[in-house]
């Protein structure tokens, strides 16, 4: 069977929390599910899960309890076709043979509009049903979404172009294919249902004690990671940090990061802007009373180097962070090796203010 049709396909004897599981690895929110010989024996979609969950919080009730029997299907490509063309808010449909057992699955890709055809091969029996712990990705990406904000009301979900803020996080985190899982933390109800308009499931609202805004993302990174791979199953080898606030991330900026995390094997790898003249630490100043003074302690106004004369510095853009499983489970974002990853001034951006909003609007019209 293809890795393909592998997603979509799940034992009849699997719990709950193996559904979870492909649906949000796959980023497709429905699954088909089958006993030991391919027969169909029901579906189960994202809205699926969210009732069981809402019913009984336990992941690992037996999924069989929660299918839909009479699942949509088809005896031809054609017909699967046809299907797709009349109920386009179907997203797949399981083409069977005369025994109603699953030979293909056809499915409706959202972002390249056409219809796949995805084949078994009669001699790869189905996967058994995984349990916690099984799944290994090199690398997860953990997108922190809170819903209160104190400048900017429901910042996360502030449109820009035709996304919101947290949808072009996770939309960019989709298309990194080094990326085997996302998972989004968010304590907003609202933000759960605009992640899952992108086929990625949340499995449940990030808890009090982490939902604070003064509380650190590196407290909630390692409490939400822990309980991911306990509950889930996830087993990840690296985290990839991509917070909503900073829209003008590409995939393949993301993807050229993760390469040379591959590469060098540093504690962790951040994202940073070489700083502008104006703002480098010689240039800097604080205000007592109506007295000018240098900022950097020890200089003098007249002594301070000039433009030529000033070591390079680098700031955090906040685009992207990489760092190894061993260092966030130690409760720390960096570790002591630190690899700088050098990216251009103009993708510098941090919305804060409404002023921020603006300009990112602007920003993302122009880049297009």
């Amino acid at each position: 069977m293809t890795d393909h049709m592998q997603s979509f396909l799940l034992s009849v004897h699997a719990p709950l929390r193996d559904a979870l599981i492909m649906m949000t690895s796959s980023r497709r929110g429905i699954v088909f599910v089958v006993d030991e010989e391919m027969h169909l024996m029901g579906v189960l979609s994202d809205g699926d899960i969210r009732r069981a969950l809402l019913t009984s919080p336990r992941i690992d009730a037996p999924v069989q309890s929660w299918i839909n029997l009479n699942p949509t299907f088809a005896t031809s490509v054609d017909e699967a076709q046809q299907i797709l063309r009349q109920k386009p808010y179907l997203l797949a449909v399981p083409i069977v043979d005369d025994q109603r057992k699953v030979i293909q699955i056809a499915y409706h890709n959202p972002y390249t509009l056409h219809v796949e055809i995805y084949t078994r091969e009669d001699d790869t029996p189905l996967k058994e049903a995984k349990g916690p712990n099984q799944k290994v990705v090199p690398f997860v990406a953990f997108i922190p979404a809170r819903g209160g904000s104190k400048r900017i009301p429901r910042k996360n979900l502030q449109p820009i172009g035709e996304h919101s803020l947290v949808g072009w996080a996770v939309k960019t985190a989709m298309e990194v294919k080094e990326i085997g899982f996302i998972f989004v933390s968010t304590d907003s109800p609202e933000i759960q249902k605009e992640v899952r308009r992108y086929g990625i499931e949340v499995p449940w609202l990030r808890p009090s004690h982490l939902s604070g805004d003064r509380v650190p993302t590196i407290q909630v990174m390692t409490e939400e990671l822990s309980r991911i791979t306990q509950e889930l199953g996830i087993n990840y080898e690296a985290c990839v940090l991509l917070e909503p606030t900073a829209p003008l991330r590409t995939p393949s900026l993301v993807s050229e990061a993760i390469q040379q995390f591959i590469k060098e094997q540093p504690d962790s790898l951040v994202t940073v802007s070489k700083v502008p003249h104006i703002f480098h630490p010689e240039e800097l100043l604080y205000k007592k009373g109506k007295w000018l003074y240098p900022y950097l302690e020890g200089q003098t106004m007249d002594g301070r180097k000039g433009r030529h004369h000033q070591q390079p510095v680098w700031v955090q853009n906040g685009l992207v962070y990489v760092t190894q499983r061993r260092i966030i489970e130690n409760g720390q974002l960096y570790g002591k090796r630190v690899m700088a990853y050098e990216v251009p001034q103009d993708l510098l951006l941090d919305i804060d203010t409404y002023q921020d909003l603006e300009w990112a609007r602007f920003r993302m019209q122009h880049n297009k």
